[in-house]
């Protein structure tokens, strides 16, 4: 009895040895358990159910984010703009006066008249001249603030040498004539504007 007690672990000792050499215990109660350690039956469907319900939500949370930063910026775009701080003109370190003549006065009348000339002759090879003006009248009066160099925005009629009557818009504007000693004109007369200077149809002569 004594020796065939000693014999059986012998016998056994190597099948324990055989199956748990990288292989488990498969004979073993514990070995279901060590192999599907957190799965139970309709575990997986639940843990697919689970993520898709997260990507909805995480799908609907962007498009609301989205939705608010659309009506933020939306907003921020109608909201009214700060008004700037304006210091007029009469008030900088080198004042104006505001100080400019009218439309119709003759010195302006003729300062247009007399290089509208020298430009037709020196740069087109043309003998145009400015024959007369009809209804001048003033369009407008610094219309872009107080702190931009006052200017007077004109508009009228004007014969010119060819016989033809057109369109003329000239602006007077303080301290922009010879080297900033005095006012000076800026003009465009409609057909005539022929290196489109102020085109469309002398639209950048106006205000």
């Amino acid at each position: 009895m004594k020796q065939g007690f000693r014999a059986m672990p012998d016998l056994i000792g190597p099948r324990v040895r055989q199956h748990g050499a990288g292989q488990g215990l498969r004979g073993t109660p514990g070995s279901r358990r060590v192999r599907g350690v957190g799965t139970q039956p309709g575990q997986g469907r639940a843990e697919r159910q689970k993520q898709e319900t997260v990507v909805r939500g995480t799908a609907q949370t962007g498009t609301r984010m989205g939705a608010a930063l659309a009506f933020g910026l939306g907003m921020l775009c109608a909201a009214p703009v700060a008004a700037r701080e304006i210091t007029p003109a009469e008030r900088r370190e080198i004042p104006y006066d505001s100080r400019i003549p009218a439309c119709d006065n003759p010195s302006v009348l003729f300062d247009i008249a007399d290089r509208f000339a020298k430009r037709e002759d020196r740069f087109w090879n043309s003998s145009l001249t400015i024959v007369s003006y009809e209804g001048l009248r003033q369009t407008s009066w610094r219309p872009w603030g107080l702190d931009y160099i006052p200017r007077r925005f004109c508009s009228g009629t004007v014969l010119v040498s060819d016989g033809v009557k057109r369109r003329i818009d000239f602006s007077v504007r303080e301290d922009l004539g010879a080297i900033g000693l005095t006012w000076g004109t800026e003009w465009c007369i409609q057909g005539l504007d022929r290196n489109y200077a102020f085109a469309p149809g002398c639209k950048q002569a106006r205000p």
